[in-house]
């Protein structure tokens, strides 16, 4: 599926300055508040947010890099909802998320890779 409006490219990029922003802050204000809506917060999920947020930054300054930052991370977020849902919120003993984190990686995972597989290869 591809989209063959010229501005989604420019909405690409957008959209993961958009939520690049709201990685990090999710990942500072991890810091002060333990549970943010139901979800479950430590340090090494905020230090990760806050790492993804920089990325994306970094990756939404050209179209490609953008794409490329949405497949990426909608498939790791993906994986990383699998083995939250599976293995009973501790994923490799490091990482420790509940029902509504792996919730919310999951959907992560669809709306990135959605915008990332449907956008068009090449701007």
């Amino acid at each position: 599926m591809n989209f063959p409006y010229p501005l989604m490219t420019h909405f690409v990029k957008i959209f993961v300055k958009l939520v690049s922003a709201l990685a990090i802050l999710a990942g500072i204000a991890g810091f002060f508040v333990t549970d943010i809506m139901g979800i479950a917060t430590d340090t090494i999920q905020n230090i990760i947010f806050i790492v993804v947020g920089i990325l994306g930054v970094n990756a939404s300054g050209t179209y490609g890099k953008a794409r490329m930052f949405l497949i990426l991370f909608g498939l790791l977020f993906g994986v990383l909802a699998v083995i939250g849902l599976v293995n009973s919120g501790n994923i490799l003993g490091y990482y420790q998320t509940n029902v509504n984190g792996s919730l919310l990686h999951l959907g992560i995972s669809a709306i990135f890779l959605i915008m990332g597989l449907g956008s068009r290869k090449k701007a």
